[in-house]
């Protein structure tokens, strides 16, 4: 009986993130998206929203997480290839969520159209943009309407470097480029160009940000494991004090 009751716990009761193979949680994100996932210049520590909250999880998991630095466009190969098991910060779009898992949203940004101060322009639809030359990361998604409609109507270039974008700005080789408001806020502080460049005050697009898992993933259950604590961490408490060490007021 004793010997039935041991193999009734390790076969029902251990979570099927412990598999053979499931060592390690292999994870990455856009660094320099602040501040969900940032890197220390002089330490090369990594840090943020995102890597935080990821820790936390592994902790409650007993499994150790490792960070890898992965270009944008690489990394959503590695996702879908099983290379790597989670992307720390992606918005849902519906061809996304048919390759890969996501999690349940953790935080709320604002995508906002940047544009030099003295050139200010009213912007109340897309159709403003229209004429406009602007800039947006590679690869980069606003949710699925502006995606939709930027491919029919806009004039936009992927420009991978955040300082490549105000540069250009500055330079008059576009009329304004498109970032995610805390991201776009927290580099134009750092950079001492506030004063100089700002945000338009209507929203692009209100995007809830996630994790996105692989499918195959060599620790199966991860999806639900993830979706799980993030859910438990919003409600404890947990979720609003690491927000916190990077976000005033929040």
């Amino acid at each position: 009986m004793r010997i039935l009751l041991i193999l009734f716990i390790v076969i029902f009761c251990t979570p099927d993130i412990y598999s053979q193979n499931c060592k390690q949680l292999i994870v990455s994100g856009s660094v320099g998206w602040n501040p969900l996932v940032m890197q220390n210049k002089e330490t090369k520590k990594i840090t943020g929203i995102s890597y935080d909250l990821i820790m936390e999880i592994g902790k409650k998991l007993n499994i150790p997480v490792k960070f890898q630095i992965l270009p944008w466009k690489r990394m959503l190969v590695y996702l879908d290839q099983g290379e790597i098991d989670v992307i720390l910060g992606i918005y849902w779009t519906k061809k996304r969520s048919e390759i890969y898992h996501y999690s349940s949203p953790f935080l709320q940004n604002e995508a906002r159209v940047f544009v030099l101060k003295e050139k200010k322009f009213n912007f109340r639809s897309f159709k403003d943009l229209i004429g406009k030359r602007g800039d947006i990361p590679p690869g980069g998604s606003f949710g699925d309407k502006f995606d939709k409609f930027s491919k029919k109507h806009l004039k936009l270039s992927g420009i991978k470097d955040r300082s490549s974008r105000i540069k250009r700005l500055l330079l008059g080789r576009c009329h304004y480029f498109i970032a995610d408001y805390m991201d776009g806020m927290w580099t134009l502080n750092e950079q001492g160009m506030a004063d100089k460049i700002v945000p338009l005050p209507k929203a692009v697009s209100k995007t809830q940000v996630y994790f996105a898992m692989s499918r195959k993933s060599k620790c199966p259950n991860i999806a639900a494991e993830i979706t799980n604590y993030i859910e438990i961490f919003k409600n404890d408490g947990t979720m609003k004090s690491i927000i916190r060490r990077y976000i005033r007021n929040k």
